[in-house]
């Protein structure tokens, strides 16, 4: 029992050490707009490719 205790109170005080106390990463969304050829006919294609980022958020329009 005695060691019950013992390995209660040296997890309860690793606990904080454990946890991070980093502050929480604002992730947004970032794109990329993409232009290429078809292999097939050699005609332009567009995309748009979406990736996480940090940066300051902004409102951007695609398309229309």
């Amino acid at each position: 029992m005695m060691r019950l205790w013992a390995v209660l109170v040296l997890l309860l005080a690793t606990c904080p050490v454990m946890a991070q106390a980093e502050p929480a990463v604002h992730w947004s969304a970032g794109f990329h707009r993409l232009s290429f050829l078809d292999p097939l006919d050699e005609q332009p294609m567009h995309a748009i490719a979406f990736y996480p980022s940090t940066d300051a958020e902004g409102i951007s329009k695609i398309g229309g």
